[in-house]
């Protein structure tokens, strides 16, 4: 690398398992006491070590022996390998990588980036974590955690000088693994910290914070009524199936169906019911204001092309401009998105009606339109054409594999949102078969499932304390 009319050496040092060390991304090796010298500075971190304790942590001189020439000499020949291989620009004592101090004794000291060595970089990941917030504490930890290959500094693990550090290791990932189920259960990330807890007390049977974490974990996910939790692998997303209402979560953004014609009145339910999830949103969100929405709605779809347009006279009630299916209309609500979905169409009679195809051809839109409008937040959306819809052709239990995969396929190729809640009511729950899901759903990529055993969706099916959503 060229900076500044310089060649830039890049080193990486890796010693979180065995001795691994890269130069301008080429691998490459020490001889043996070469190894150990380098390994003794990287321990010190970017502290200067002095000849006699590199003399004796490496040859295991006796403390207090006073060094002979050869004595020096042997260390410094290592350190000039170290030079030549991690400095070949600079092999000898200009070198900026391994720097010569004087003074009472003659020292040497590592000088490299914190993130130019794992060791260092998973300590300063590990303080700053403990001190952000929930999803930065969440990506530092498993970014430090992701680090480790096996037992660190592998290749001394049984010298002396390798203890305190080899101790401060452990420490570290104990701290990483706690901070992490930590920043799961504030992200709702349930199925992750019920895996992360069961294996930190595997690993740590009397730790009595890790007992409590899991009990708050059992506690909050029945709280937050969660039927099914998938956190996808290959994109960090998680796919919750929830008991209750749409409008429980106001900092998500929020999915709300609509039919090709966006009408909006639910004077006497004539042509939207006001108990539907569309009526509940002009209701809860514009305070039943329909200029106000339809004013939202028309900006939004200013630059779409109508499909049809109907006469009074075939449609006596309601808009009379058609979309087409598949139509998204994106609504500002404070600082989230709310993302209106044509996945029906309005007959004249007034009765909306769609399709399998059509709903899957409809999501499809819908998930690009979150992409490209909403802030890679959590995505709240209703058991969409469950009810209203009418699509009769599919049952519960179908609509929602058809969401799910719908969602899962997209992610693979798009980063749509952090999360995606699917509500459902306590009426459905039992028309849902969530194992049957989780199996329909899985495939390459899919990192963990959990999902309610029978008491808990007895409990929801019979209202145990619960609050219905909106029809849909």
């Amino acid at each position: 690398m060229v900076a500044g009319g310089r060649v830039v050496t890049h080193v990486r040092i890796e010693v979180l398992g065995r001795l691994a060390v890269a130069v301008d991304d080429q691998p490459v090796s020490f001889p043996p006491l070469a190894a150990r010298v380098l390994l003794r500075l990287v321990a010190d971190e970017n502290k200067p070590v002095t000849v006699e304790q590199l003399h004796r942590d490496v040859w295991g001189s006796r403390a207090g022996h006073h060094l002979k020439r050869a004595d020096r000499t042997n260390v410094q020949k290592r350190i000039g390998v170290l030079r030549k291989i991690l400095d070949p620009q600079r092999p000898g004592e200009a070198s900026r990588i391994i720097q010569s101090e004087g003074g009472a004794t003659f020292a040497y000291r590592l000088v490299l980036d914190r993130g130019q060595v794992d060791f260092w970089q998973a300590i300063d990941h590990c303080r700053l974590a403990q001190t952000s917030e929930p999803a930065s504490a969440h990506r530092l930890a498993s970014t430090a955690l992701a680090l480790w290959r096996g037992e660190p500094f592998a290749d001394v693990a049984h010298e002396p000088f390798a203890a305190e550090p080899r101790h401060l290791c452990k420490r570290v990932r104990l701290s990483l693994r706690r901070t992490l189920l930590e920043s799961c259960i504030k992200l709702g990330y349930f199925g992750d910290a019920r895996q992360l807890g069961q294996d930190l007390l595997a690993d740590h049977l009397d730790d009595g914070d890790v007992l409590e974490l899991l009990d708050k974990i059992r506690s909050t996910a029945a709280s937050q009524r969660i039927l099914f939790d998938n956190r996808l692998a290959d994109s960090g997303v998680n796919v919750r199936v929830v008991v209750g209402d749409v409008f429980d979560w106001p900092d998500d953004d929020l999915v709300i169906g609509f039919t090709d014609t966006f009408d909006t009145s639910i004077e006497d339910d004539l042509i939207i019911s006001g108990k539907s999830v569309q009526g509940q949103f002009l209701d809860r969100i514009y305070d039943k204001d329909v200029e106000s929405l339809d004013l939202d709605l028309n900006r939004s779809l200013a630059k779409v092309k109508p499909a049809s347009r109907e006469t009074r006279a075939k449609k006596p009630c309601g808009k009379l401009v058609r979309y087409p299916v598949g139509t998204v209309a994106v609504l500002r609500n404070g600082r989230r998105s709310v993302f209106c979905l044509a996945y029906s169409r309005m007959g004249n009679d007034l009765v909306a009606r769609s399709s399998v195809q059509v709903l899957q051809d409809s999501l499809a839109q819908l998930w690009r339109a979150v992409y490209r409008h909403g802030q890679f937040a959590e995505v709240t959306i209703p058991l969409v054409g469950s009810t209203l819809a009418r699509i009769r052709e599919a049952d519960h239990q179908q609509l929602m594999e058809v969401i799910v995969r719908s969602f899962v396929d997209t992610t693979r190729a798009l980063p749509v949102c952090r999360a995606l809640r699917i509500v459902v009511l306590s009426r459905d729950v039992s028309k849902i078969d969530f194992q049957a899901l989780a199996t329909a759903v899985a495939a390459p990529g899919r990192a963990d499932v959990a999902v309610a055993g029978p008491r808990i969706q007895e409990r929801i099916e019979h209202g145990a304390d619960l609050t219905d959503e909106p029809r849909r």
